[in-house]
């Protein structure tokens, strides 16, 4: 696992906490990772994107969100690190 993962998810470990993203398993895979890790994906525009690493989908669909409306018209409770994107802005 990922350190960064690691701690989104000693911060964040529901995946009910998790806004716009969604993990999967295929339990009848061959391949282990797919059987066993699983993966992450987030919904934008009707078009899926698959991530490998919880936070980077995370921060993905805040971005996406952000891009789409706007920073002033989205609310810190409809991201998933509202934190990052107060920082990030100039």
């Amino acid at each position: 696992m990922k350190k960064e993962d690691y701690e989104v998810l000693s911060t964040k470990p529901e995946v009910s906490s998790w806004i716009g993203v969604r993990k999967y398993f295929d339990r009848s895979s061959n391949d282990e990772y797919a059987k066993n890790v699983g993966w992450y994906e987030m919904c934008c525009g009707g078009e899926h994107q698959i991530y490998t690493s919880l936070s980077h989908a995370l921060k993905s669909y805040d971005k996406h969100i952000i891009s789409l409306r706007g920073r002033d018209n989205v609310l810190d409770e409809e991201l998933n690190f509202p934190s990052d994107s107060h920082s990030s802005q100039t």
